[in-house]
């Protein structure tokens, strides 16, 4: 299985009922660092409205399946109108990346889903039960890997 270091894509999120605020697809970059028997790591950074800093990433690949978990340096959370606020001294999330690599041995996209567990942070004195999230993810190779 060849995995190609580069891709680009968009993330979705599924409805929260919790939440009012809706959520838009965020598109994003990936770039992929190989390492031994499947491993690999890398690096992904959102498009606006996503999060302003890198995440990295350090994941699996096997045959046709692709798992990964991507943390940012810093913990955020989405306020009123959906708009993003850097949460100081908080540990970061970790997300968790499930996908379904496509495309024989050039592996051009895959398909997955997402997830947030849910947590009890407390921000300010106050406590908050943060929901599990989940929702969608899709990436394609990017062209100057497509060969």
């Amino acid at each position: 299985m060849k995995l190609t270091t580069r891709w680009e894509g968009t993330y979705s999120y599924d409805p929260i009922p919790e939440l009012p605020s809706t959520f838009v697809d965020t598109a994003f970059v990936l770039n992929i660092r190989r390492g031994w028997f499947g491993k690999f790591s890398g690096e992904i950074r959102d498009s606006e409205p996503g999060i302003q800093e890198p995440a990295s990433i350090k994941g699996w690949a096997t045959l046709n399946r692709v798992r990964f978990t991507k943390t940012y340096p810093s913990f955020w959370i989405s306020g009123e109108g959906g708009k993003l606020t850097r949460v100081p001294n908080l540990d970061p999330y970790v997300l968790h990346y499930d996908g379904r690599l496509d495309g024989d041995e050039g592996c051009q996209r895959i398909e997955g889903t997402w997830y947030i567990p849910p947590q009890h942070i407390q921000i300010g004195g106050q406590w908050f039960e943060m929901p599990q999230t989940t929702g969608t993810w899709i990436a394609n190779s990017s062209a100057q890997n497509a060969k």
